[in-house]
């Protein structure tokens, strides 16, 4: 799992609990997904919202891919996650932050299941861990 979906944990049962002294702590906003469109493996719309995955990366579809072998592995990946959220209970976890193309940093939940987690068991993305936007990594090679 990554380090954001424990934190949301840790906040979550930490807000519920009043452990670590965190009085009126406000724990990351989870609501329902009516709509999602896919631009590739990691980034699309939500309800209309522009949105990026947070702290992982998917391949490139088209023509920022680096290699051919990118390009495929990025049009699998994106019809994986359209497949995976196409129907079902989906919530958006809202970190509260924007990237540097102002678009919301998120991650989804499938029933309990972070998208993350099942898009990086299933090969689809690579773990990029960003702080304050800036990513703290080279971007993974796809090639």
């Amino acid at each position: 799992m990554t380090p954001r979906f424990y934190l949301t944990v840790v906040l979550s049962c930490s807000c519920a609990f009043g452990l670590f002294g965190l009085a009126g702590c406000v724990p990351a906003e989870t609501k329902p997904v009516s709509e999602i469109a896919w631009s590739d493996g990691d980034s699309g719309r939500v309800d209309g919202v522009r949105f990026r995955l947070a702290d992982v990366d998917a391949p490139e579809i088209g023509s920022s891919a680096q290699c051919d072998k990118e390009r495929v592995l990025g049009r699998a990946s994106k019809t994986f996650f359209e497949s995976i959220t196409a129907n079902g209970d989906v919530k958006m976890v809202d970190w509260g932050e924007v990237d540097r193309y102002d678009r919301k940093v998120i991650d989804l939940l499938i029933g309990e299941h972070s998208l993350v987690d099942v898009g990086i068991a299933n090969g689809h993305l690579q773990p990029w861990t960003h702080i304050d936007g800036s990513s703290i990594g080279p971007k993974p090679d796809w090639c």
